[in-house]
C-alpha cells in the first residue's frame, strides 16, 4: 500500500474510533442524569429541599416571574401555584387513577378530566394538593394506555417548605 493511502486510512480509522467513543459519552451522559434536559428549561435552581427543587425564570413572553417545583429525581413531577401534575404521556396518557396520602385510605379509582386525558397527566389540586402538602408520603396507582398499571410511591418531605417560598416569591 503506498504511504498516503496507509496515512489515510490510518485517519479514517480513528475518526470512527473518536465518533464511536463521543456517542458513547452521550449516551453514559444521558444515562446518569436522566432529567437535565427536562429540568434546563425551568429556570434557574433557586433551592432544594429534601428531594425537591424550586426554579424560578422570568416570562419572555409577559415579563411574569414564573416559579416550579420539581422533583430531584423525576421531572415528571412538578408542582406550580396551586396544582400539582404527575406527566404519564409518554406512557400513552391516563385512563385512570387512584392515590394515597400517607397511610390514610386510598382515593378510590378516579377518571382524569378530558384535558387531563389529552395531555396525558393527572393532577391534584384544592384540598387534596394542601392534603400532599402536609404528608410524607403519595402513593398513585395509575391505568396507562400503553403500559398499563404503574405505580408511584412520591417522598413528599420537604415538599411544603418550598411551596410557601414559591408562593411567596411568585406572586404576580
Amino acid at each position: 500500500m503506498l504511504p498516503h493511502k496507509q496515512i489515510h486510512l490510518f485517519v479514517e480509522v480513528h475518526k470512527m474510533r473518536f465518533v464511536k467513543a463521543s456517542l458513547l459519552l452521550v449516551m453514559l451522559v444521558s444515562i446518569a442524569i436522566p432529567n437535565s434536559a427536562v429540568a434546563a428549561g425551568l429556570g434557574s435552581l433557586v433551592k432544594t429541599e429534601l428531594g425537591w427543587n424550586l426554579y424560578k425564570k422570568v416570562d419572555s413572553f409577559t415579563d411574569k416571574t414564573k416559579c416550579v417545583i420539581a422533583s430531584s429525581k423525576d421531572a415528571r413531577i412538578q408542582v406550580s401555584k396551586g396544582t400539582m401534575y404527575v406527566d404519564y404521556s409518554r406512557k400513552g396518557g391516563v385512563q385512570g387513577y387512584e392515590y394515597r396520602i400517607d397511610n390514610d385510605p386510598s382515593s378510590g379509582m378516579r377518571l382524569p378530566t378530558e384535558t387531563a386525558k389529552s395531555l396525558g397527566f393527572v393532577s391534584f389540586s384544592g384540598q387534596d394538593l394542601s392534603a400532599i402538602l402536609g404528608a410524607r408520603r403519595l402513593r398513585i396507582q395509575v391505568l396507562t394506555y400503553v403500559s398499563g398499571l404503574k405505580e408511584e410511591d412520591i417522598d413528599v418531605r420537604g415538599l411544603y417548605k418550598l411551596y410557601d417560598q414559591m408562593v411567596q416569591g411568585c406572586l404576580s
